[in-house]
């Protein structure tokens, strides 16, 4: 087969490529044989076969130490693994106190006991969601407070101020209770009332 180009100044064909020039440009699909494909454009050194790659025909050409790596693209090792398969799904449960150094990044540490909830980020142990305690005292009276201690702590066995208290009531003080007020501390919850009202209240803390 010959590829000619008509010359219109000089009214004559003129033959661009032969048979074997036309050859080196065949693509794979132009062959029905891909044997003779590869053959023919000249790819043995160039081109592998799925089968080539997964049965490891070339084991010295195609290697991990042959990749280039960059930014755009790097090859995972067994650490990188470990630390994205230890995340929400695989949580360290036990009733020891949280250490940063038994947790991978993104993974979550569970107290069954205490109901703790603590995640490892940026090398950092972080508290996650909400806690709760609850208990019953009596209203001091007149102006006074009553002083409970909550004993809150956070994930790594530290102090910690509640975030919220909430009272109530365990019978009607017929309105003697007066004005309430709560305040906390690391330590302590403080809750008082201006009424004559002593009887008794359940609190819940939230931390």
């Amino acid at each position: 087969m010959r590829l000619l180009r008509f010359d219109f100044q000089n009214k004559r064909w003129i033959q661009l490529f032969t048979d074997s020039q036309l050859d080196r440009f065949k693509n794979l699909s132009d062959l029905l044989d891909k044997e003779a494909a590869r053959k023919n454009l000249g790819l043995y050194d160039k081109f592998y076969t799925k089968d080539d790659l997964r049965n490891g025909t070339y084991p010295n050409t195609i290697h991990n130490s042959t990749i280039i790596q960059d930014e755009h693209g790097q090859l995972l090792s067994q650490a990188d693994r470990t630390s994205w398969n230890n995340k929400v799904d695989k949580p360290l449960i036990n009733n020891d106190t949280p250490d940063v150094d038994r947790l991978t990044e993104g993974q979550y540490h569970v107290s069954p006991s205490t109901g703790n909830l603590t995640l490892r980020i940026n090398g950092q142990l972080r508290d996650f969601g909400i806690r709760t305690k609850t208990g019953r005292a009596n209203f001091a009276g007149a102006g006074r407070e009553v002083k409970i201690e909550h004993g809150c702590l956070n994930g790594a066995g530290e102090k910690l101020a509640p975030r919220h208290i909430e009272i109530q009531c365990i019978t009607n003080p017929s309105g003697g209770v007066g004005e309430t007020w709560v305040h906390s501390d690391e330590t302590y919850v403080y809750i008082g009332n201006g009424g004559s009202y002593t009887g008794a209240f359940n609190y819940t803390i939230f931390y």
